[in-house]
């Protein structure tokens, strides 16, 4: 599974702190949370949004189904001297209603499956949150992803050479990424179903949610069809 592999980390190197930092602060702008909160990271990754929560004080739980990714995250946590409750869990079978004030979806971790199984993820999701509660729900925005699209790059890593290879299949963005290292050669495969702005509501407000704001970045601005992300802040 290319998300449990140790190469992960070095072709998404350029993903830092910084990008949870400014989320974090967005979140607590716009909704304000309370300390007692109960916080979901929905398929945590590497916990960087969460570990920028919990060092803010916040109660987080976390969960993704890449046991290497969560290892990362509970070393940065311990290191940190952080208290972070984290499990093995696939998206799909996530399953704990009305349990959380707060449930995030951070840096498109969403949209791997078809349609049907799609839908289910945002399901699990949504039912996570209780009555009043928050989703704040982050992708990529599709327009921008098309009009931007860079067909193929290569760049040295840690001493690995990555090269990626993108390209647009009906509804999905598809990415070939290639690890070289001592002349051995490694392939992996991403594919993600591309989701309008429009479609991204329509599926939250068939799952409960009523739709507050949408911005297009990290830093609050306003969405538009330039913006890198679609930034979803909805209420349950």
């Amino acid at each position: 599974m290319w998300f449990d592999s140790p190469y992960y980390i070095d072709v998404y190197s350029h993903r830092d702190e910084n990008e949870a930092v400014d989320f974090a602060d967005l979140i607590e702008s716009e909704i304000n949370p309370n300390k007692n909160w109960k916080i979901l990271d929905f398929c945590c990754g590497t916990g960087r949004l969460s570990i920028e929560l919990a060092k803010r004080g916040y109660n987080v739980d976390g969960f993704d189904l890449s046991e290497n990714l969560l290892s990362i995250v509970k070393e940065e946590s311990r290191k940190k001297h952080l208290d972070l409750n984290l499990e093995v869990c696939d998206m799909r079978q996530f399953n704990r209603t009305a349990h959380y004030d707060l449930t995030i979806n951070f840096f498109t971790s969403f949209g791997y499956f078809d349609a049907v199984e799609n839908n289910k993820v945002i399901s699990n999701m949504c039912n996570s949150i209780q009555k009043g509660g928050w989703l704040v729900f982050d992708f990529f925005n599709s327009t921008y992803v098309q009009n931007t699209l860079v067909d193929k790059d290569e760049r040295i890593e840690n001493d690995l050479r990555i090269i990626q290879k993108r390209w647009i299949e009906g509804d999905r963005i598809n990415k070939e990424i290639t690890i070289r290292k001592n002349g051995d050669s490694n392939k992996f495969f991403e594919s993600v179903q591309m989701y309008s702005r429009e479609e991204l509501i329509n599926m939250l407000e068939n799952a409960g949610m009523k739709i507050q704001r949408v911005f297009g970045d990290y830093k609050g601005s306003e969405f538009s069809n330039e913006s890198p992300r679609t930034i979803i802040f909805a209420q349950k």
